[in-house]
């Protein structure tokens, strides 16, 4: 499409999908189609009630445009009790939840389709919408605050994947009031953490998740595009379908993950009909990964292949084939879609020290698997925010009885160990208790799984101070199959053992393409600091200059001071205030205060602050 020919309007946007679709089909796969037929009917008539017209479905999901924001509204309300009550007294064999958000923005008109931010931004409210729930872009709220008697619930800004607002919920139950901001709490002083570099996990962390106040930030989100899978089959009739299916069925499932973004259906489809080369798709799109591969059907039998190439280095990561029975094309295509997943968030999120290669095989379900990760990303913020967002996904893994119970004890131990750093533990000596309760649980099921000894290892080292034992558990489970370098390091590095502990971080920031929130890089870049290789953090530093955190800014700037370069360091911390408008020294202080190597501490506090730091 040229730009001559663009046809842009202002529309707002209706994105609907069914909460844990994939699930219900896994359970029972006629009566969930047929129960969405009947939500669908009610979705139809009542958007059509409200002069809504759909502009595109993905099966469980569903985008509509309307003409005005309190339409769109008063339509979702309606949908939403309509749902509620067929759920309470009609006793639906599968009952069916939905999420809704709606937007209002510029969008190009595609023939019948709509596309562009105002879309994806709409796509992103649903995202962050509560099963049953509403929320709404700031655009949509200031046009109907005064024409609506709706209650609302500020959750401020947020930032999912690239797309940046504004969202309210509406509330229709007062129980759907939640707060997604980030305050500004006490953190827990533990005097046995080791020396700088767990104070960057638990210090910094927490400081840039203060500061960044209401965001729901991941920087640097790898960019995925989904081709359009190839149909081998010969016969012409029906089979389009399947690699169609499959198509749809892979984005949907991947952009349910949070730390990536997916692009659309629609984006998928064009750069097929254009034919652009991988290059120009890098180019154009900012495209990191593209996942593709192909369908085929030999009468009842079904073939899928599919592979992940790296646009970086332009080679082919992962590839797998699947054989099914067209009878399990349902169940095969999240099977599939759970591969993908497992493989992007390997090698575009979290590296290869990620997960162990067996770790994807405990999951029977894509919701249990999100369950999984998307905890796993909140715990690694060490926030009051972070951690209750990860007490919500753990409850629901508690409530699954089909929940694996060897996944589910790691996730519980360290749901512990981040309660009592963030300071939301009462009781410190019970929590510490429960961590190695489950994590003993774990070690029962399988003594030699890497992610139960690694976390054996941090428990011992950071809360019980026994290096010798943490030492042991993080060297069996290298020999396990080394899982996350970053946290076997942080183990050497406060036992005392630096140059293993930096090795570490050097091999965990080499397995992982995309360091999304420069977790790996800070932490990596305080060791060297500590360990005066100023020249080493200054490298690093520079590598990541245009990421938006402050607080490598600081860590770099602290770095050139160091190597004589005074008037550099100066201008990196003018540029550290314009994500960080001040600094809470008491804040900064004190965190720093909790460690053993004071001298450093006090050192790297009185330097920074004598350059400007405020």
């Amino acid at each position: 499409m040229s730009s001559g020919t663009v046809d842009r309007k202002i529309a707002v946007i209706f994105a609907t999908d069914v909460v844990g679709y994939s699930k219900h089909m896994e359970t029972n796969e006629k009566e969930t189609v047929k129960n969405l037929k009947v939500c669908e009917k009610i979705l139809t008539k009542t958007f059509e009630n409200h002069k809504g017209r759909l502009f595109n479905t993905g099966g469980d999901s569903f985008l509509i445009e309307f003409p005005s924001a309190v339409e769109a509204v008063e339509c979702a309300v309606s949908f939403q009790e309509q749902i509620k009550k067929r759920n309470t007294t009609d006793n639906p064999t599968v009952p069916l939840e939905f999420r809704i958000g709606i937007n209002t923005g510029d969008v190009i008109q595609d023939n019948e389709n709509l596309l562009g931010d105002g879309v994806n931004i709409a796509a992103r409210l649903e995202a962050l919408a509560q099963p049953k729930g509403i929320t709404i872009s700031k655009a949509v709220y200031d046009f109907i605050k005064g024409k609506t008697n709706f209650d609302y619930n500020d959750l401020g800004i947020q930032k999912i994947k690239q797309n940046e607002f504004h969202a309210y919920d509406i509330l229709l139950d007062p129980s759907q009031k939640r707060k997604l901001k980030a305050t500004k709490k006490k953190i827990y002083e533990n005097k046995l953490l080791l020396i700088i570099i767990p104070f960057l996990i638990i210090g910094f962390y927490f400081f840039y998740d203060f500061q960044k106040k209401q965001q729901l930030t991941i920087s640097d989100s790898p960019i995925i595009l989904v081709k359009p899978f190839k149909d081998l089959t010969s016969s012409p009739t029906g089979e389009a379908s399947i690699s169609d299916a499959v198509t749809e069925t892979i984005i949907n499932n991947l952009q349910r993950y949070s730390e990536i973004t997916v692009l659309s259906v629609d984006s998928s489809y064009h750069i097929k009909k254009e034919n652009l080369t991988n290059e120009v798709i890098s180019q154009k799109f900012s495209v990191n990964f593209i996942v593709n591969g192909s369908a085929q059907r030999f009468g009842e039998d079904i073939r899928v292949t599919s592979e992940l190439t790296d646009l970086k280095i332009n080679k082919v990561v992962w590839a797998e084939k699947f054989d099914f029975k067209i009878t399990d094309l349902f169940k095969m295509q999240d099977t599939i879609g759970n591969k993908i997943l497992n493989s992007v968030s390997t090698n575009a999120v979290m590296g290869k020290e990620g997960y162990s290669d067996n770790f994807i095989e405990q999951f029977t379900s894509i919701d249990d698997y999100l369950l999984q990760i998307n905890m796993r990303r909140y715990l690694r913020q060490i926030s009051r925010d972070g951690w209750y967002n990860a007490d919500e996904l753990y409850q629901q893994m508690k409530n699954n009885d089909n929940y694996p119970p060897l996944s589910l004890a790691v996730m519980g131990g360290w749901r512990s160990v981040v309660k009592i750093f963030t300071g939301i533990a009462e009781d410190k000596k019970a929590e510490i208790k429960e961590a190695l309760r489950l994590n003993n649980k774990g070690l029962e099921i399988d003594d030699n799984y890497p992610p139960v000894l690694t976390q054996r290892a941090f428990i011992e080292a950071n809360l019980l101070k026994n290096c010798e034992n943490a030492v042991s558990f993080s060297e069996k489970a290298m020999v396990n199959g080394t899982y996350d370098f970053l946290v076997n390091g942080l183990v050497f590095f406060g036992c005392g053992q630096f140059e293993k502990g930096l090795k570490m971080f050097e091999d965990a920031l080499k397995s992982t393409p995309h360091d999304t929130d420069l977790r790996i890089t800070k932490n990596l870049m305080a060791g060297y600091l500590a360990m005066g290789k100023y020249d080493k953090a200054i490298n690093h530093g520079e590598s990541k200059k245009d990421r938006n955190d402050g607080l490598s800014y600081v860590l770099s700037a602290y770095a050139h001071y160091k190597s004589g370069n005074e008037k550099e360091a100066k201008k990196l911390l003018e540029k550290q205030k314009s994500f960080d408008k001040k600094m809470d020294k008491e804040r900064f202080q004190k965190e720093f205060a909790t460690f053993v190597d004071r001298d450093f501490i006090n050192t790297f506090f009185e330097e920074m602050i004598s350059l400007g730091l405020e």
